[in-house]
């Protein structure tokens, strides 16, 4: 469980990136801070986070029916992906209350410039470092789903 987690929050990192490499162009060229894109990368990442987490541990609970506790299992699941869900119904309704702020000192700045650069270039390369990791991923919660515990040779400690 703890592999298919640190997986997820890796690639759930991917939507904070690119909003802070969004929010960071956004004040270099119109001199605008929107706090808005960081919220909904945030909030991304939390959603890709946790429903893999989520999908994984509902498929385990109901394919372990012995007593009553997978019922709870699934329950409490469920009420996770339901509060996100809601944050995320909150989230569009905060465009409206957040205002951006205008930074117009920090238009066209040569050292937010060299700071984009060389923050889209990280994001490249981690971008291209999890693209395996997302395979995994989706291939962990299809078995999980379809085959039930799947061991892939990894021992999680």
């Amino acid at each position: 469980m703890l592999d298919v987690i640190s997986r997820s929050v890796r690639i759930g990192l991917v939507f904070v990136i690119f909003s802070v490499l969004y929010t960071l162009f956004n004040v270099w060229w119109a001199g605008v801070l929107d706090v808005y894109p960081l919220l909904v990368g945030v909030y991304l990442m939390t959603f890709v986070s946790v429903v893999p987490y989520i999908v994984v541990n509902v498929a385990s609970a109901v394919r372990n029916r012995e007593d009553g506790r997978w019922l709870i299992t699934v329950g409490l699941s469920l009420a996770l992906l339901a509060s996100l869900v809601a944050a995320m119904m909150k989230l569009g309704y905060l465009r409206s209350v957040v205002a951006p702020y205008s930074l117009v000192q920090l238009r066209f700045d040569s050292t937010l410039a060299l700071s984009l650069a060389l923050l889209g270039l990280s994001a490249l390369v981690y971008l291209g470092s999890i693209m395996s990791e997302g395979k995994k991923l989706v291939r962990i919660v299809y078995f999980s789903l379809v085959e039930g515990d799947r061991d892939d040779g990894v021992e999680t400690i």
